[in-house]
Formats: C-alpha cells, sequence, structure tokens
C-alpha cells in the first residue's frame, strides 16, 4: 500500500513539473490599439475607451510622453488601479489582469505632455504567474513557450525603430511632436535569456515583460489524474 502512495505521489511530482515545463499553449495578442498624432495632454487628464474583448486576459498599456519632466499620479482602466506600473524614462507602462469587458475608459492624470499610447490585449496568459520584467537589452523567460512584449521609443526622429531579432512589430508609429514610439512581440520557445536590443536610432531604453501562458489541458489532466487516483487509494 505505501509503495502504491509513493508511486501515485511520484507521478503527481512529474505530472506537476511536466505541467510548469514546456507543454504550454502559446499567448495570443487577441487586439492593440496605436495611437499616434492624437495624445495632447497640455492638461492634466487624459481619457480614452478601449474595449477589452476577452474575459480571463491581460490588458498592457505603453504610453510615450515628450518631455522628460513629464510624470503620472494616477492611472486607471475602467475605475481600477492597474496590477503594474513602470515608469522607465519617458515611457509608461500599465498592466491590468482580468480587466472589465465592458467598453470602458482608460484615464490617466499627469503634469501635461505630448506624446503617443498603445494598447494590447492579450489572450492565453497564465493570470497566477508572474510577470518578468526588464529595462536593459535582455530579458530572462521563466517558462517555455513564455510570451515577451518589448517596448521602446525615438526622441527626435519619425524614422521606425527597427525590433529586436525574431520580434514581431505590432505598432511602430510617429508622435506628434516628431519623435516614434513602438512595440513589438515574440513568443520564446525555450527559457532563458533573450536578446531585446532595439535598433535603428532607439534612444529610449526598451522595457520588456515576459508572460507565461497556461499549460496545455492534458497537463492539467495528468495531474488531476493523479489526485484522483491518490485519494481512492488513500480511501
Amino acid at each position: 500500500m505505501k509503495i502504491q502512495t509513493y508511486f501515485l505521489l511520484l507521478i503527481l511530482c512529474v505530472s506537476v513539473v511536466f505541467a510548469a515545463g514546456s507543454v504550454r499553449a502559446a499567448v495570443t495578442v487577441t487586439q492593440f490599439v496605436g495611437v499616434d498624432n492624437d495624445l495632447d495632454i497640455t492638461s492634466t487628464t487624459f481619457t480614452r475607451a478601449f474595449d477589452v474583448q476577452n474575459a480571463n486576459s491581460i490588458l498592457v498599456a505603453f504610453i510615450y510622453l515628450d518631455q522628460d519632466t513629464r510624470s503620472f499620479s494616477a492611472s486607471t482602466y475602467g475605475g481600477v488601479a492597474p496590477f503594474l506600473s513602470v515608469a522607465d524614462g519617458r515611457g509608461f507602462i500599465f498592466v491590468w489582469k482580468n480587466p472589465t469587458t465592458d467598453a470602458s475608459q482608460f484615464s490617466f492624470t499627469s503634469n501635461g505632455s505630448t506624446g503617443g499610447i498603445i494598447f494590447w490585449e492579450l489572450g492565453g496568459v497564465d493570470l497566477s504567474a508572474p510577470i518578468t520584467e526588464s529595462s536593459t537589452n535582455t530579458i530572462t523567460t521563466p517558462v517555455d513557450n513564455a510570451f515577451v512584449l518589448s517596448m521602446a521609443w525615438l526622441n527626435g526622429g519619425t524614422s521606425a525603430i527597427t525590433p529586436p531579432t525574431g520580434f514581431t512589430a505590432s505598432y511602430n508609429g510617429d508622435v506628434r511632436t516628431g519623435n516614434t514610439m513602438a512595440g513589438a512581440y515574440a513568443t520564446i520557445a525555450t527559457a532563458g535569456n533573450v536578446n531585446v536590443t532595439w535598433g535603428t536610432g532607439s534612444n529610449g531604453s526598451p522595457y520588456s515583460l515576459a508572460f507565461a501562458s497556461v499549460p496545455e489541458p492534458s497537463s492539467l489532466y495528468f495531474i488531476f489524474a493523479s489526485l484522483t487516483l491518490l485519494l481512492r487509494r488513500r480511501r
């Protein structure tokens, strides 16, 4: 009896490792919106509607402000504060986990500037897993098949910025004051260090986020089956 119990525990442990490893679904960009030549907050408040389409998603907002002295005092989506807030030079990143799916208002308060904004809605993210951050040219993905979203900006020029090698540019646009902001993404097959260097004149330090995707249903089934067998055996 004890040997059988230990064997089932071993199966359970292997299943947990298996589920946390390489067998994971893919994170998808369910929608994105880039706003250029539109963000003029010389007053202190900016508001824009954005309709999240899916439950259990991630909402990411990346904002570029034209002046180094600009800062935020508040940011909300549907009246809810972000799960994660990052200030990186003139770039600002906000992340919401499982935001409301109603057409809600994104709003923030600052001391006034011009700039641009990009929204991403991501599906298939493991909402229970931590989000990995990096303000350097390298980010370490925590699991296989992780999704990396990288953002950068170019001050004093409107040429397109070259995204990191292997990344897909989801937005590369000119903001009103003659600057460029951009975002790109990639699914990284194997966990480890990833080069997220932006090229072609990018002078805004890139900021990157890595998200773990949800385990495949087959992996979850192994865990459930192992637990069920263990409980039956103990009875």
